[in-house]
């Protein structure tokens, strides 16, 4: 995820206690271009995000740049519990992804500086949105030291039947590219 917000100093991908068998990798990683990552279809990937200040957002965007037939996103905040993402504070409606570009969704919503947030990804097709290289953000947490630190917590829902709580023990954690979405 790549947190653009030009008025204030947003956030950042930041070490924050790793929960049970987890690990930080405590350093910043070198800068790396924008690519593209493909969705699987009925994927909740969840990435923390850590609010250096507290602001509030009129809205956020994600680039599609493959769409797929038939193919919907939704965006999800949760709160943390434990370094996992836990109860659910925020779900958008549908985003189109049967065409490419921006995609504008127009939501308020106040990041208080200090607290950990979740932002998830979920898609119900497999579209490729645009995303930001592991080697470009702060390493955070993962179970073991490989390569690529830019973990996420995954779970298997279909579209819009994600719980208001999340279980825990059932999700795991995946090596895959930031989700780009800009607030």
């Amino acid at each position: 995820m790549k947190i653009n917000n030009t008025s204030v100093s947003s956030g950042i991908h930041a070490a924050r206690v790793p929960s049970s068998g987890g690990a930080i990798y405590p350093f910043v990683r070198t800068y790396s271009a924008n690519a593209t990552q493909v969705l699987n279809a009925n994927v909740l990937r969840c990435f923390p995000f850590y609010p250096i200040n507290t602001f509030t957002i009129t809205g956020f965007t994600i680039n599609v740049q493959v769409s797929a037939s038939t193919a919907v996103l939704r965006v999800l905040f949760f709160d943390d519990l434990g370094g996992r993402p836990y109860n659910k504070l925020y779900e958008s409606t549908n985003i189109d992804a049967t065409s490419t570009g921006n995609k504008l969704i127009s939501q308020s919503y106040t990041f208080v500086g200090g607290v950990p947030y979740w932002i998830s990804i979920h898609s119900s097709a497999t579209p490729s949105i645009l995303s930001t290289s592991f080697l470009a953000c702060y390493g955070f947490q993962f179970n073991s030291l490989p390569g690529n630190v830019s973990n996420c917590f995954i779970f298997t829902y279909a579209i819009g039947s994600v719980p208001s709580t999340l279980p825990i023990g059932t999700s795991s954690t995946f090596n895959t590219f930031l989700i780009s979405l800009n607030l």
